[in-house]
């Protein structure tokens, strides 16, 4: 019995819809309050920024609203079939988890030895964002090799 848990490749669309706003706002909201936490060294417009951000993002539900949004755009973005799925597709989406992992599990090394505190656990925090973003970054740069090559070919 064959099973296939890839959602259509219409999805990888709505993904892109879903995670790109939400992930470069909660990505320059943690950028600017890691600084701001470690150095304190935000002032003018980062620190308007910060204090904009702070308001939006802590109020109510709006930190769990925009976390669900972005897993889900990942999901839906890692896990949609391409345009022509086929085994050499597959085993470049196996290739590109695998690698994802194990940089994915680096990180998480090198945070453990360079960082203490709570900064440590927001760090821990932020890999959880990391795997699926190395993972989409690295099969779609090895999808574009695919393709870049089968177009020399011709």
């Amino acid at each position: 019995m064959k099973h296939n848990y890839l959602f259509p490749h219409s999805y990888k669309k709505w993904g892109w819809i879903l995670a790109v706003p939400t992930l470069t706002v909660l990505g320059i909201w943690f950028t600017l309050w890691l600084i701001n936490d470690n150095f304190g060294t935000l002032d003018g417009l980062a620190d308007s920024l910060l204090n904009l951000l702070d308001k939006l993002i802590c109020k109510g539900n709006t930190l769990e609203v925009m976390m669900t949004l972005a897993y889900a755009g990942l999901m839906m973005i890692s896990f949609s079939k391409t345009k022509v799925e086929d085994e050499y597709v597959q085993i470049i989406r196996l290739n590109s988890l695998v690698w994802a992992m194990i940089i994915n599990y680096a990180l998480v090394i090198v945070a453990t030895w360079m960082t203490y505190d709570l900064t440590y656990l927001y760090i821990l925090f932020a890999t959880l964002f990391s795997l699926p973003i190395l993972f989409v970054a690295k099969f779609s740069w090895e999808l574009h090799k695919l393709h870049k090559t089968d177009k020399d070919e011709e």
